[in-house]
């Protein structure tokens, strides 16, 4: 177990050392864990990595907000009849919504990710 130890830790200095923050870091060995990749590879999986990540939030309804947000979704310029999208928004579930979008993304310890 002790090696186990040794090797998490320097696996994340080396993560660190890269220039990812505390929170990042985390983030990045949530990652190679779920996809069984061994720590000692972190460096062949940043792109990868940077794909995925959608960051870190409360819950899922801040992380479904955010996707909402960033992605325009119901910007009314994104839909040619503005008023018809302005109704829409009101019957819009964020929570409903949220359910749906973990189909293709997934989370641990408040992680978002894009699933591959």
């Amino acid at each position: 177990m002790g090696a186990m130890k040794e090797i998490y830790t320097t696996i994340m200095l080396e993560i660190q050392e890269a220039g990812y923050d505390e929170d990042r870091t985390e983030a990045f060995i949530a990652y190679l864990n779920n996809d069984h990749i061994p720590l000692e590879a972190w460096s062949e999986y940043t792109d990868e990595f940077e794909d995925a990540y959608c960051g870190k939030f409360d819950s899922r309804t801040d992380f479904t907000n955010d996707y909402i947000d960033q992605t325009g979704l119901l910007e009314p310029s994104q839909y040619k009849a503005e008023h018809s999208i302005e109704t829409l928004i009101r019957y819009f579930d964020v929570d409903y919504f949220g359910r749906d979008l973990m189909l293709d993304h997934w989370e641990t310890d408040g992680h978002y990710f894009r699933s591959n």
